[in-house]
């Protein structure tokens, strides 16, 4: 509705607002606060809101990816970007092989980057729990990963910081000798 009419979430609430005696007022008011004009198809908003009232975080809706110097990888349906997952809405759209083919190459650059993607098409909606399922999965697989990534971080980090220590540790005991007069500085 607001990206196809080029309608405000604002503009809808005031709508609503005004029309007191509307019987449907109270859920439009709901309705409108699950809307966001980034959304690129009903299918993808559907899968949006089925994911919000499963209570799992909010997703970026069309997040742009790139990789770890900023090039750009892909535009993602759903993007939880602090757990590295999106969740993909194929519709139609990508039913021939070739597209097919450009998804499954895009998906791939994506994994290589360390992201988790979690792809549902139309059939998979018949079967809402499943859906939210496989999200939840994917988070909570994505958080025990980012354990372990912080986790090893952590170890290169106090590595390197031991070496950076040693190093600053023996040029401070050269810095010493020299002005001791044990060693000369050329």
């Amino acid at each position: 509705v607001l990206r196809d009419h080029g309608v405000t979430a604002e503009a809808l609430l005031e709508v609503a607002h005004a029309r007191l005696r509307y019987p449907g007022r109270r859920q439009a008011v709901t309705a409108v606060g699950w809307l966001d004009a980034r959304a690129a198809s009903p299918r993808e908003s559907h899968l949006r809101v089925l994911l919000r009232r499963a209570r799992l975080p909010r997703p970026e809706v069309n997040g742009v990816i790139t990789d770890e110097h900023g090039g750009f990888l892909a535009v993602g349906d759903l993007v939880f970007r602090r757990e590295r997952v999106i969740v993909e809405y194929d519709g139609e759209v990508h039913a021939p092989m070739q597209q097919r083919a450009k998804d499954a190459a895009r998906r791939a650059l994506l994994r290589e980057h360390g992201w988790i993607v979690v792809e549902i098409v139309g059939e998979d909606m018949r079967y809402p729990h499943r859906v939210i399922e496989r999200v939840r999965a994917a988070l909570r697989r994505s958080i025990a990963c980012g354990a372990w990534r912080w986790l090893l971080e952590e170890l290169a980090g106090a590595a390197i910081g031991q070496r950076r220590a040693a190093r600053l540790a023996g040029r401070a005991v050269l810095q010493r000798r020299v002005r001791e007069g044990h060693l000369t500085h050329d």
